[in-house]
């Protein structure tokens, strides 16, 4: 993956997550370098969410 191509999909996930404001990587961190499998959790919906 390109270094612009990881920004771009940094900055979409940012703004995601921003958005919906309940969502969290599962893992907090990520070694520079490696490789690393990004997981978004949901822990629950707002009330009166649909």
């Amino acid at each position: 993956m390109s270094k612009k191509l990881t920004i771009a999909a940094v900055v979409l996930v940012v703004g995601a997550t921003f958005a919906s404001a309940h969502t969290t990587f599962e893992a907090a961190e990520a070694q520079v370098g490696a490789s690393h499998k990004a997981v978004l959790r949901v822990p629950h919906g707002c009330e009166g969410a649909d």
